[in-house]
């Protein structure tokens, strides 16, 4: 099945909103915009997911023998960040988004009939924090 047509994570509902329609953005686009919202969708979710937060930091070669839960799961996210600096994953400032769209497009995602398969329930306001979070980071 093609990438697109499956089911996709959280974030893969929340950018197909970040002000076009998902059909004129390319795949650079989408990769883009999830390779930015990824640790912030992290972030919001590491109470629920986070054994899985400590594999992926473990698969990254982060030492987590004498970490806490917790604490992997924040070097996963902190490992996620600073790879996408050092990749040159671009800003959602230099991707057009506005933070006074967020209202409209936080509204849009939690519309999105999958957002139910996220592991944390998301209302608008929550989205919006995920947005504004990354916008200021």
């Amino acid at each position: 099945m093609h990438l697109l047509h499956r089911k996709q994570p959280f974030h893969y509902h929340i950018i197909l909103h970040l002000g076009q329609p998902h059909e004129q953005l390319t795949v650079s686009d989408l990769y883009n915009h999830h390779a930015v919202l990824l640790p912030y969708v992290m972030e919001y979710n590491s109470s629920e997911c986070k054994e899985r937060y400590t594999a992926i930091a473990a698969a990254l070669g982060v030492d987590t023998v004498n970490l806490t839960c917790d604490q992997a799961s924040e070097k996963a996210i902190q490992f996620i960040k600073e790879l996408s600096s050092d990749i040159g994953i671009p800003s959602l400032k230099s991707l057009g988004f506005r933070p006074e769209d967020t209202i409209t497009l936080s509204l849009n995602a939690t519309n999105d009939t999958c957002i139910s398969d996220n592991p944390k329930e998301a209302s608008v306001t929550d989205i919006k924090s995920i947005f504004l979070n990354a916008y200021n980071s």
